[in-house]
């Protein structure tokens, strides 16, 4: 699925850098699985700390190994060449900014699980409306932000 969401990053009309995001979107998508499929036990996920724990985890490793991994393929890519030197200034600057995602993961992974152990469900024929109005107001909100900065 990141494969897939990185390629329609590569011809969204809206923001500058498609290589650098279409690339995190891929790098997230892979480390989602190997943390989620080749790590996690999906038993373990009814303690309602390990749903925080496996949040916080999950988004802090998503955001950071995606945003190291743009910076390292994304110059070897455009051909300006990669230098270690440059990725050790940011680093600092990246896993601090992985902060906001892990306590964003912690909320939303036990809210989410918690929805689902509810049983709650769209009727179908709202299903897809529904995504269609939710995929609406998120792309009015991005280009909205493009003409406000």
């Amino acid at each position: 699925m990141g494969f897939i969401a990185g390629a329609l990053r590569l011809v969204n009309p809206f923001v500058g850098c498609h290589l650098c995001s279409a690339i995190a979107i891929m790098m997230e998508g892979v480390l989602f699985e190997v943390l989620w499929y080749g790590m996690c036990d999906l038993e373990e996920l009814k303690k309602p700390f390990v749903r925080v724990g496996m949040g916080i985890v999950t988004a802090y490793v998503l955001f950071i190994g995606g945003y190291v991994v743009t910076q390292i393929l994304t110059p070897i890519v455009a051909g300006s060449g990669f230098y270690f030197e440059n990725l050790l200034v940011f680093l600092p600057r990246i896993l601090s900014a992985g902060l906001t995602a892990a306590l964003l993961g912690g909320v939303t992974l036990p809210v989410s699980l918690s929805l689902r152990r509810l049983d709650f469900k769209l009727r179908d024929s709202l299903y897809y409306p529904t995504t269609v109005g939710v995929s609406a107001m998120c792309w009015l909100v991005v280009i909205s932000a493009g003409f406000v900065s």
